[in-house]
């Protein structure tokens, strides 16, 4: 893993324009995630988040889907009346049939109707939002009251997965530094009480939250910001949320 200021000095380097156009070019080229690209992710993705015992007649959009549209086209054959997904970056190149494929757009500011969706599901994005408070705020604009909202979040450093409360020893100034320009493993270090607050806070009631990978902590190594957390032990959370 890089030292922290070599990562910074990398993150600098990628907001100048020139450099990210370049990135986001070789990124399409090389293609997304492979390992999710299958239809059997798809369907683990379904299963996670068709928390409803029936989507027929339901809009739905899903957050991030990246290049795999197996999912909304799994609900679109189970009857959803529409299906919507969005992206900051078109990674798919063909739409399944029923599907709405929206890109570049922006979760935390999205520019759809308000209360237009009975369920909103992402599966290891939440953890790349840079501000997802904001983002909160938008999924309960976007769901019709008694909607809900499902969300697998990833809580580990992406630099190194094996390392997952790394990235807890540095300053929020520094990791922000840090994680300019690193679209694949900037992740914005909320813990699962942040979210649960959050969707308290925008007006959701917590339907439920599974804890879905736990580690170790090391309290002296971590950061004084981070020193005094109760949740630092649980690294992966699925969490759905019925909009009041």
């Amino acid at each position: 893993m890089p030292s922290i200021a070599v990562s910074i000095a990398k993150g600098v380097l990628l907001t100048l324009p020139p450099v990210q156009r370049l990135r986001t070019k070789r990124r399409l080229h090389d293609g997304y995630d492979r390992g999710k690209d299958g239809a059997d992710y798809a369907s683990r993705v379904f299963a996670r988040h068709a928390v409803v015992a029936d989507v027929s007649g339901l809009d739905v959009m899903e957050i991030g889907a990246g290049a795999n549209l197996g999912t909304a086209a799994l609900f679109a054959r189970h009857g959803a009346h529409r299906i919507v997904c969005i992206d900051t970056i078109a990674w798919a190149s063909t739409v399944p049939h029923g599907v709405e494929y929206l890109t570049p757009v922006n979760v935390e500011a999205t520019d759809l109707p308000a209360a237009s969706f009975d369920l909103i599901y992402s599966h290891a994005v939440f953890e790349h939002i840079l501000n997802p408070d904001a983002a909160i705020a938008e999924l309960a604009r976007l769901l019709r009251p008694g909607g809900l909202t499902s969300h697998q979040i990833d809580l580990r450093d992406h630099r190194d997965k094996t390392r997952p409360l790394e990235f807890l020893q540095h300053s929020g100034p520094t990791w922000r530094l840090a994680t300019l320009g690193h679209s694949d493993w900037a992740c914005n270090r909320w813990r699962r009480g942040d979210y649960t607050d959050s969707f308290a806070r925008q007006g959701f009631r917590i339907v439920s939250v599974l804890t879905t990978d736990t580690t170790d902590v090391v309290p002296d190594n971590l950061h004084p910001s981070f020193a005094d957390r109760n949740d630092l032990d649980v690294i992966g959370i699925q969490i759905v949320a019925e909009r009041l």
